[in-house]
This record gives structure tokens, sequence and C-alpha cells, in this order.
């Protein structure tokens, strides 16, 4: 190492002991959230605040306003598509499809259930209004139905 850096660290009172050990508590890699909420973005990019859920994927901003893992990924970077609507427009869908184009493997973490009529059957990802109708655009209210109930509440 010059000097000139020798001296300019040691015009921070810091020690190059001190640096290294900082340097080597941050190379420990934290434990990665595999989990995917029906949002359709990953567990890791929530943050809950009194009460109040915040979701940013990634430059974009999330409505979100409830979080709930349902799927599991060993690979959470395709889930950070926008939601455009429901079903193949969703972010979950979207997300779905990218990551079984890169190889990732894709997991329930729970048997899927439809949210309106509680029953085991295929399901899609909605977004519905506070009062439950399936809505045009995000709302932040998530939910997967399935093909009946989505035929109800249209």
């Amino acid at each position: 190492m010059k000097q000139s850096s020798i001296d300019a660290l040691a015009r921070t009172g810091i020690s190059m002991e001190e640096l290294n050990k900082v340097s080597a508590s941050l190379q420990i890699k934290l434990e990665r959230d595999n989990r995917v909420c029906v949002c359709g973005h990953g567990m890791n990019r929530h943050s809950t605040a009194a009460g109040i859920v915040s979701c940013k994927p990634s430059r974009m901003k999330c409505l979100c306003k409830q979080v709930r893992p349902i799927l599991t990924c060993n690979n959470t970077r395709p889930f950070m598509r926008k939601t455009e609507g429901s079903g193949s427009s969703h972010a979950l869908m979207q997300g779905i499809r990218k990551a079984i184009e890169l190889g990732a493997e894709v997991e329930w973490i729970e048997e899927p259930v439809c949210d309106f009529c509680k029953e085991v059957a295929t399901v899609s990802p909605h977004t519905v209004t506070q009062l439950g109708s399936i809505a045009l655009r995000e709302t932040g209210y998530n939910v997967m139905i399935c093909p009946a109930c989505v035929e109800v509440n249209s």
C-alpha cells in the first residue's frame, strides 16, 4: 500500500484492522427468502411499518396492501413485473412465465384454494376492489380465484 494511502487512512482515526473486520462481517451472506407474495413480488421486496405494507419490486412501487406468501421459487428475480390487470396480465403470472423460461423451480406453499368459494381448485391471480369485485387495474388487493368465481364476479 502506498504511503499516501496509509497517511490518508491515519487522518480518519480508523485502523486498517477495524476496516478489515467490518469488511469480513459484510461478506456474511444473509439467508435468502425464496417466497413470493400473491401480488407477484418477492417477499424480500416488502416491508411493514405501523401496519402499513410497502412493496417496491424495482424502480416502481406496487400497491400491495397485504403480504401473503403463496409460492416459493429458487430464483425470485423474475418476480419483478408490473401488474397490468388480472389473470395472465397479473405480475404473479408474468413472474411465473419468466421463472419457467429461466429454468427456475416454482412451487405452491400450500394447495391452491379459491379465496372466494374456499374450494381447492385451479386458481389465477386477480386484482379486486375493497368490496371484492374484480378490478380492471391494479388496486393493491390481490386474490386467487377459480374460473367459476371469476365468471360470477366479473
